[in-house]
C-alpha cells in the first residue's frame, strides 16, 4: 500500500486515521505547517501527502516539495478560505474535510486527476 504523510488538522486526522490504517497504508509522519511538510517530504519521500488547504500549510513551498519529491498531493479543505487557497495554488485533487477515508481511497484508486470534481462530503 502507500506511504502517507499527514499535514492536516488534528480533528480531521483523528477521524481518518482508523480508515487509513485499516486500508493497510503506512503513515510516515504527522506534521503541521508548510515548512514541516516540505522538510518531511524531502526526508521521507512519501507516495501521498494529505495537505490542509489552510494558507499556513498549503503554500508554494509545500506544493513545490510535493512535485520535487514525487508525492501525490491531496488537499483537504474545511472552509471557503481553504478552497480559495487550493484554487489559487492550482491544486488538482481537493477533498472536503468531511469526506470519509473510503471516499478518499476511491480518489486514490482511480489515479485520475479531475480538477473540476471534488470528492463529495458523504
Amino acid at each position: 500500500m502507500s506511504r502517507i504523510l499527514l499535514a492536516i488538522d488534528f480533528e480531521i486526522e483523528a477521524r481518518l486515521l482508523e480508515g487509513i490504517i485499516a486500508a493497510g497504508h503506512d503513515i510516515v509522519d504527522r506534521v503541521s505547517g508548510s515548512l514541516a511538510a516540505a522538510t518531511a517530504l524531502e526526508r521521507l519521500r512519501p507516495d501521498i501527502v494529505l495537505l490542509q488547504g489552510a494558507p499556513e500549510t498549503l503554500t508554494p513551498r509545500s506544493v513545490a516539495a510535493c512535485s520535487r519529491f514525487g508525492a501525490r498531493a491531496i488537499v483537504v479543505v474545511a472552509s471557503d478560505l481553504e478552497r480559495r487557497n487550493a484554487e489559487a495554488l492550482s491544486a488538482t485533487e481537493v477533498v472536503e474535510a468531511a469526506a470519509s477515508w473510503s471516499e478518499i481511497e476511491v480518489l486514490l484508486a482511480s489515479g485520475a486527476v479531475d480538477p473540476s470534481r471534488d470528492v463529495a462530503t458523504g
